[in-house]
């Protein structure tokens, strides 16, 4: 018994020289970031800021002392009886300098989940498919201005093809 227990000691910390080892020789890549799934509006839309309220105070300590750290902002694509924009929707991020939080409000409600598409723009494309009886590739035809080619619409599953059709709404330069 204490045979085996002296060769389970040497065994540990050969493992525990050879992580060492191990640990010494790897190098930790840096962070890198994933592109965007979703291409940018075009630039020529005009843009609607909005600003959500920043904590007066730190939620876990109740610190006064908050310092901006950044902001994450969401682009919603609504729709004024045909006039386009983009209604940028800032949360901004800070960070309490006694307990070193960060807080942040919440994100706002999208109807769809990851969406872009604002609920008035749902209303008038699905109106006009099931109303107005127009399929959604005759909807990104008529939706974009003449010179813009419409982004092409996915209609092979009909709950992403809803959501492709508020896609093609944004039209590609």
């Amino acid at each position: 018994m204490e045979l085996q227990l002296e060769e389970l000691e040497a065994n540990a910390s050969e493992d525990e020289l050879a992580a060492e080892m191990a640990a010494r020789s790897s190098a930790v890549s840096a962070f890198e970031r994933k592109r965007p799934s979703k291409k940018p509006f075009p630039e020529h839309l005009p843009r609607e800021r909005v600003v959500i309220a920043a904590p007066a105070s730190c939620p876990c300590c109740g610190s006064g002392k908050l310092a901006k750290l950044g902001e994450d902002i969401t682009e919603t694509l609504e729709v004024i009886p045909r006039q386009w924009k983009v209604i940028q929707t800032v949360r901004e991020k800070f960070s309490c300098r006694e307990c070193e939080k960060i807080t942040q409000p919440p994100a706002p409600f999208h109807v769809t989940p990851r969406g872009f598409a604002g609920p008035n723009l749902l209303a008038m494309i699905l109106f006009e498919k099931f109303a107005q009886h127009q399929p959604l590739n005759r909807q990104s035809e008529t939706l974009c201005p003449r010179g813009h080619r419409p982004q092409p619409v996915d209609t092979g599953r009909p709950g992403r093809g809803l959501c492709r059709g508020a896609e093609a709404a944004a039209c590609a330069d």
